[in-house]
Protein backbone atom coordinates (compact mmCIF):
# COMPACT_ATOMS: atom_id res chain seq x y z
CA UNK A 1 0.00 0.00 0.00
CA UNK A 2 1.68 2.82 -1.70
CA UNK A 3 -1.03 5.79 0.02
CA UNK A 4 -3.12 5.97 3.53
CA UNK A 5 -6.51 6.55 0.89
CA UNK A 6 -7.10 2.59 0.75
CA UNK A 7 -6.58 2.47 4.74
CA UNK A 8 -9.01 5.27 5.42
CA UNK A 9 -11.68 3.76 2.90
CA UNK A 10 -11.39 0.57 4.58
CA UNK A 11 -11.75 2.10 8.05
CA UNK A 12 -14.57 3.67 7.28
CA UNK A 13 -16.14 0.85 6.66
CA UNK A 14 -15.17 -1.39 9.58
CA UNK A 15 -16.61 1.58 11.72
CA UNK A 16 -19.72 1.55 9.73
CA UNK A 17 -20.24 -1.94 11.24
CA UNK A 18 -22.98 -2.87 13.59
CA UNK A 19 -20.38 -3.84 15.98
CA UNK A 20 -17.24 -2.00 14.55
CA UNK A 21 -13.84 -2.79 15.96
CA UNK A 22 -12.41 -2.21 19.24
CA UNK A 23 -8.46 -2.74 17.96
CA UNK A 24 -6.69 -2.34 14.43
CA UNK A 25 -3.80 -4.12 13.31
CA UNK A 26 -2.62 -2.24 10.30
CA UNK A 27 -0.18 -3.47 7.83
CA UNK A 28 2.61 -0.69 7.43
CA UNK A 29 2.90 2.81 8.81
CA UNK A 30 1.40 4.38 5.66
CA UNK A 31 -1.72 2.29 6.51
CA UNK A 32 -1.54 3.13 9.61
CA UNK A 33 -2.03 7.01 8.53
CA UNK A 34 -5.31 6.34 6.88
CA UNK A 35 -6.51 4.22 10.34
CA UNK A 36 -6.02 7.22 12.38
CA UNK A 37 -7.38 9.88 9.98
CA UNK A 38 -10.76 7.71 9.55
CA UNK A 39 -10.76 7.50 13.30
CA UNK A 40 -10.36 10.87 13.70
CA UNK A 41 -12.96 11.55 11.39
CA UNK A 42 -15.35 9.80 13.23
CA UNK A 43 -14.47 11.41 16.54
CA UNK A 44 -12.19 8.29 18.32
CA UNK A 45 -9.37 8.92 20.16
CA UNK A 46 -6.60 6.45 19.78
CA UNK A 47 -6.34 4.80 22.11
CA UNK A 48 -9.16 5.66 24.16
CA UNK A 49 -11.57 4.31 21.89
CA UNK A 50 -9.86 2.21 19.11
CA UNK A 51 -6.52 1.03 19.58
CA UNK A 52 -3.73 1.16 16.42
CA UNK A 53 -0.64 -1.39 16.31
CA UNK A 54 1.37 -1.69 13.37
CA UNK A 55 3.95 -3.67 11.44
CA UNK A 56 7.08 -1.48 10.61
CA UNK A 57 9.01 0.72 12.69
CA UNK A 58 9.82 4.11 11.13
CA UNK A 59 11.72 7.07 12.99
CA UNK A 60 8.24 8.51 12.29
CA UNK A 61 6.19 5.84 14.26
CA UNK A 62 7.66 6.97 17.55
CA UNK A 63 6.56 10.69 16.61
CA UNK A 64 3.40 9.71 15.27
CA UNK A 65 0.69 11.02 18.40
CA UNK A 66 -0.55 9.06 20.52
CA UNK A 67 2.92 6.89 20.14
CA UNK A 68 2.61 3.71 17.60
CA UNK A 69 2.88 0.30 19.13
CA UNK A 70 4.60 -1.62 16.01
CA UNK A 71 6.07 -5.20 15.37
CA UNK A 72 9.40 -3.78 14.20
CA UNK A 73 11.12 -6.22 11.65
CA UNK A 74 13.90 -4.70 9.86
CA UNK A 75 13.34 -4.26 5.83
CA UNK A 76 16.88 -5.17 5.46
CA UNK A 77 16.24 -8.54 6.77
CA UNK A 78 13.18 -8.54 4.17
CA UNK A 79 15.72 -8.12 1.09
CA UNK A 80 18.42 -10.54 2.31
CA UNK A 81 16.39 -13.35 2.78
CA UNK A 82 14.45 -12.75 -0.14
CA UNK A 83 17.02 -12.03 -2.54
CA UNK A 84 18.81 -15.32 -1.35
CA UNK A 85 15.92 -17.47 -1.34
CA UNK A 86 15.69 -16.16 -5.02
CA UNK A 87 19.48 -17.14 -5.86
CA UNK A 88 18.75 -20.54 -4.45
CA UNK A 89 16.30 -21.26 -6.57
CA UNK A 90 17.23 -19.62 -9.91
CA UNK A 91 21.03 -21.73 -9.45
CA UNK A 92 18.76 -25.20 -8.56
CA UNK A 93 19.94 -25.05 -4.99
CA UNK A 94 16.63 -25.73 -3.91
CA UNK A 95 14.25 -28.77 -4.23
CA UNK A 96 11.18 -27.38 -2.24
CA UNK A 97 8.56 -25.44 -3.75
CA UNK A 98 7.76 -23.35 -0.51
CA UNK A 99 9.76 -22.67 2.26
CA UNK A 100 9.08 -21.24 5.76
CA UNK A 101 10.87 -18.71 6.83
CA UNK A 102 10.75 -16.77 10.29
CA UNK A 103 11.48 -13.52 10.55
CA UNK A 104 13.32 -12.07 13.55
CA UNK A 105 11.02 -9.17 15.17
CA UNK A 106 10.17 -6.80 18.22
CA UNK A 107 7.32 -5.60 19.95
CA UNK A 108 7.20 -2.33 20.45
CA UNK A 109 4.61 -1.33 23.46
CA UNK A 110 4.01 2.24 22.74
CA UNK A 111 0.51 4.61 23.58
CA UNK A 112 -1.62 3.67 20.56
CA UNK A 113 -2.68 0.24 21.78
CA UNK A 114 -3.75 0.96 24.99
CA UNK A 115 -7.60 1.19 23.82
CA UNK A 116 -9.95 0.67 27.22
CA UNK A 117 -11.16 -2.74 28.00
CA UNK A 118 -14.68 -3.73 29.47
CA UNK A 119 -14.28 -2.84 33.64
CA UNK A 120 -15.20 -6.00 36.05
CA UNK A 121 -14.79 -8.34 32.48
Amino acid sequence: MLNPGGAHDATCRLLDLAEPPTAILAVNNIAVVGVAEAARERGLAIPGDLALVCFDDIEQASRFHPFLTVMAQLAETFGTIATQLLLDRLAGRVAERRRLVKLPADFVVRESGGAGAPVGG
